[in-house]
């Protein structure tokens, strides 16, 4: 489990401080535990005095991973329809060239080739990919597997290959 410590300058009243981008966020401050959850920025109370030592670790369980074998096409689909957290993706590809997951930040099926991508995770022939990503999505996780590496690609997988998709998320 990653574990780290941020300074929190107190110069005067502090209300409000930010968690460095790890993933899901547990943050230990003056004896208490606070939950960080998906929030960027901590709620606080701390009154000026000094710099507070702010123990922060990453929790590694309570995420949803999500699985999927894809065939020809786009495979375009929603992963998440709320805001979330996406931690890892994962592929393997079966077919002859490499293949692009997209992961588009979207509460619905993305339609390639006009929705931005907001990350690209390339997966080689035969080789397994294992990308850590820890990206906020605001609207939702959607991805879609190309044989293009540009955000306005179309060329779905042939027929013939497959690819095991697999993504972590909170």
């Amino acid at each position: 489990m990653a574990q780290g410590f941020i300074i929190v300058p107190t110069s005067e009243h502090v209300d409000t401080w930010v968690l460095p981008s790890l993933a899901h966020r547990e943050a230990a401050i003056i004896g208490g535990t606070a939950d960080a959850g998906l929030a960027d920025t901590y709620n606080t109370d701390i009154v000026a005095a000094g710099s507070y030592g702010v123990a922060v670790r990453e929790v590694a369980s309570g995420y949803t991973t999500f699985h999927r074998i894809c065939t020809s096409g786009d495979n375009a689909l929603n992963v998440k329809a709320t805001p979330g957290r996406l931690k890892s993706v994962h592929g393997f590809y079966t077919g002859a060239t490499p293949v692009y997951i997209h992961i588009y930040d979207k509460a619905s099926a993305p339609t390639v080739g006009t929705d931005a991508t907001v990350w690209i995770v390339p997966v080689q022939a035969d080789i397994p990919a294992n990308v850590p990503v820890y990206r906020n999505m605001t609207a939702g996780i959607s991805i879609s597997v190309l044989l293009d590496m540009t955000s306005s690609g179309t060329n779905g997988l042939p027929a013939g290959g497959t690819a095991c998709i697999g993504l972590q998320y909170w």
